[in-house]
């Protein structure tokens, strides 16, 4: 069965997808703003959801995120078509940007949003790069009951 659009575009990973595109053309200067940027963007999805809507096993998301890669080309090849200096326009199709990625930050936000407040600060801490130590002494407890912590961080997300 096909998702419908409004459904596709209100997915967080999608909205990420676009509001991350709308940023690079804005400043390849391809958009005038955030909002025109993302305007267009979506024009461009609806457009294609109308001639092609993903199917499985496709997944919408990589779906969405393809459309916007295709779009990203298309201005590029014109810009160079029409003699338009390019600046930093192949910085729109920057390759950090792989649904697999967005799709991990999302899990990993919401199995963070899922722990105890103690084991939260030890992730955001670890992430930030504080060896099991520092943490224990930014947090004033002993290095021990920092590992074991940690250990329990480690249980914890095992299980999602």
């Amino acid at each position: 069965m096909e998702e419908p659009f409004e459904s596709l575009v209100a997915r967080p990973a999608v909205r990420a997808v676009l509001q991350r595109a709308a940023r690079r053309l804005v400043a390849s200067g391809a958009a005038d703003s955030r909002e025109d940027g993302e305007q267009e963007l979506l024009l461009r999805l609806w457009q294609a959801f109308c001639e092609h809507p993903p199917r499985p096993p496709m997944d919408a998301v990589a779906w969405a995120t393809e459309q916007v890669h295709h779009h990203m080309v298309d201005i590029l090849r014109t810009r160079r078509r029409k003699d338009i200096p390019s600046g930093d326009m192949r910085s729109i199709l920057a390759t950090g940007d792989h649904v697999a990625e967005i799709d991990r930050r999302l899990d990993i936000e919401a199995a963070l949003s899922r722990l105890p407040a103690e084991l939260r600060e030890i992730a955001q801490d670890l992430a930030a790069g504080y060896s099991p130590t520092e943490i224990a002494d930014r947090l004033g407890i002993g290095r021990t009951t920092a590992w074991e912590w940690i250990q329990r961080l480690r249980d914890a997300l095992e299980d999602f």
